[in-house]
C-alpha cells in the first residue's frame, strides 16, 4: 500500500514538473465539452460578459484589463475564459492560457519544491493573455499571491491582457492582498446572474440538439419554469429527461418530464422553503 501510495504522489510530482517547463504544450482539460465562445448561450443575464468576453478575444486595445467576471456557480465563468482562449489561440497570432487558481498554486508549489521557477515564470509570462479561474482560491496563500502579482504586473507592463473569474467580487474575497484586489478593481468587473426563463429555454435547446435530440414546447417550458437554477442544473434535467425516455423506452411527453424530474423539482423546493425560514 505505502509503495501505491508513494507511486501515486511521484507520478502527480511529476505532472506538475512536466507542467511548469517551458514549451511544453497545456494538456486538455476541458474532458471534451465545447467551451467556445460559439457555443456559450447569451441572454439577458449575461449579455454583457459575453460582450466583454468578445471584445477581449478579438482585439489586444487591452481597454477591458484586466477583466474580471464574477457570480455564482455554474453560470458560466469558465465557459467564458475558456472561450476567449481558445478563440486567441485560433488565430495563431497570439497565445492564451488558461489556469484555474487551483493548479496556479500547485504548480508554483512544485516549482519552488524542485527548483525550477524560472521555468515556472516563463510559462506564465511569455503569453499573451493570462486567463485565471476561481481567483478566490488563492484566498490565504500569501506566497502565491505575491507570484502571481508579479505575474500580473509582469504582463501589463508588456500590454497584455488578463482575464479572471470567481465565485465573488475581489472586494469581498477574504485573505486576500489589497494590493491585488486593487489592481482587480481597476479593470471592468462584472457580474453573472441566474438565466431567466427566455434563456433557460435557449440553453435547452442548445443542450438537447448538440446530442441531436429535440422536445416539445411544452415539455421545455415546463422544466424552464421549474428548474430556475444554474447552467448545470438546466444541462442536468436534460440528461435526466433523454436518459429517462431511453431507459424506459418511452417518449419524453410532459407527464414523463413531470415524472422524471419531480426529485429535482422537491428538492429545490425543499431548499427554497428552507432558505425563507431562514431570512425569518
Amino acid at each position: 500500500l505505502f509503495r501505491k501510495v508513494r507511486a501515486a504522489q511521484i507520478e502527480a510530482q511529476q505532472e506538475l514538473l512536466e507542467e511548469v517547463t517551458p514549451g511544453k504544450p497545456a494538456r486538455d482539460t476541458s474532458n471534451g465539452q465545447d467551451y467556445s465562445l460559439t457555443s456559450f448561450v447569451v441572454g439577458h443575464c449575461n449579455r454583457l460578459a459575453y460582450a466583454a468576453a468578445k471584445h477581449v478575444a478579438d482585439t489586444v486595445d487591452c481597454q477591458l484589463n484586466p477583466l474580471f467576471v464574477h457570480g455564482a456557480v455554474g453560470l458560466g465563468k469558465t465557459h467564458l475564459l475558456r472561450g476567449i482562449c481558445a478563440s486567441v489561440n485560433a488565430t495563431g497570432d497570439r497565445h492564451a492560457f488558461y489556469i484555474p487558481s487551483e493548479s496556479f498554486t500547485n504548480q508554483f508549489v512544485a516549482s519552488l519544491q524542485h527548483h525550477s521557477l524560472d521555468a515556472f515564470r516563463t510559462r506564465f509570462r511569455n503569453i499573451d493573455l493570462l486567463a485565471i479561474d476561481d481567483v478566490h482560491f488563492l484566498a490565504d496563500k500569501k506566497a502565491t499571491q505575491q507570484e502571481f502579482l508579479h505575474t500580473y504586473d509582469f504582463l501589463r507592463r508588456l500590454g497584455k491582457q488578463i482575464v479572471m473569474a470567481s465565485d465573488a467580487h475581489p472586494h469581498t474575497i477574504k485573505c486576500v492582498m489589497d494590493s491585488l484586489s486593487n489592481r482587480i478593481a481597476s479593470g471592468m468587473i462584472i457580474r453573472l446572474e441566474k438565466p431567466d426563463y427566455e434563456t433557460r429555454v435557449a440553453i435547452l435547446h442548445r443542450k438537447l440538439s448538440s446530442h441531436g435530440h429535440s422536445l416539445s414546447e411544452d415539455v421545455l417550458n415546463f422544466v424552464a419554469e421549474n428548474v430556475q437554477g444554474n447552467v448545470r442544473e438546466l444541462q442536468g434535467a436534460a440528461t435526466t429527461l433523454l436518459a429517462t425516455g431511453k431507459l424506459l423506452r418511452r417518449r419524453v411527453d410532459l407527464e414523463t418530464a413531470r415524472e422524471a424530474l419531480q426529485p429535482l423539482i422537491c428538492a429545490r423546493n425543499q431548499i427554497g422553503r428552507a432558505s425563507w425560514r431562514g431570512r425569518g
